[in-house]
């Protein structure tokens, strides 16, 4: 915490627990991705996950994007890998920061 706060420079600051981020990647992929025809939805669990940036808690904006890595198909389904980027909006004109990638 101490390094985190140093290197924000704000002594209150506290940063949001990264499986915080991850929790909120099933959050926003419905708005990322549109599947139309479909019986059933499976989520068959997480690829590779990083936490490159931290986000402080508080009036922080997150914003996701999101990248389809693969799509094959298996029987009468697919099976679809999204990267999907939560990023940290700057504040004063600085940039994003990715906080959270997981696929």
């Amino acid at each position: 915490m101490r390094e985190y706060r140093a290197a924000t420079g704000d002594p209150s600051a506290e940063p949001v627990p990264p499986f915080l981020l991850l929790s909120l990647v099933n959050h926003f992929l419905p708005q990322l991705v549109t599947v139309r025809s479909f019986s059933m939805g499976v989520n068959v669990g997480l690829g590779s996950v990083r936490f490159p940036g931290a986000a402080s808690s508080g009036d922080v904006r997150l914003v996701a994007t999101g990248e389809i890595l693969d799509a094959v198909e298996i029987r009468d389904a697919v099976q679809v890998v999204v990267k999907v980027r939560l990023l940290a909006e700057g504040e004063n004109g600085n940039d994003d920061v990715i906080v959270c990638e997981a696929d």
